[in-house]
């Protein structure tokens, strides 16, 4: 069953709600659907400088001080579907806004074992793996 969403959420954030409310398994499979396609953001310590261009790709391989957990398989991104969602985990931190493709590739670039999503609400824990599988965005080519 799919459950209704507010004019407010975006379609990650509306998948995300239903897979906590409801956790099916066609919920989980929506929220990795939609992560390849969603604009996600990163906390970094310090603000970086634009590295990405406007499909949210970077431009260069980089390396920055990211907002990470310890999790039972390893190492995890955290990973926000909005600034609020961010501010909630980490007041102090500096969002960096990405395509969901772009923070699959520097989960599987560092070797991490997944991410957690909005992880100070209503979180979700998806492997590498389930990253894997996620829909491209649709603006890269």
């Amino acid at each position: 069953m799919i459950l209704a969403v507010a004019s407010t959420e975006s379609p990650i954030e509306f998948a995300l709600h239903n897979a906590t409310t409801d956790p099916t398994d066609e919920h989980r499979a929506l929220v990795v659907r939609e992560f390849g396609g969603a604009w996600l953001f990163i906390a970094v310590r310090e603000p970086v400088q634009p590295v990405i261009d406007g499909a949210g790709r970077l431009l260069e391989s980089l390396t920055v001080p990211m907002l990470t957990g310890d999790g039972p398989h390893g190492q995890v991104l955290l990973v926000f579907t909005s600034e609020a969602e961010l501010r909630k985990r980490s007041a102090q931190a500096h969002p960096l806004s990405l395509a969901g493709r772009t923070v699959r590739d520097i989960v599987a670039r560092d070797g991490m074992a997944g991410v957690v999503l909005n992880p100070a609400g209503s979180w979700m824990f998806l492997a590498s793996a389930d990253l894997a599988t996620a829909a491209p965005d649709s603006s890269q080519p």
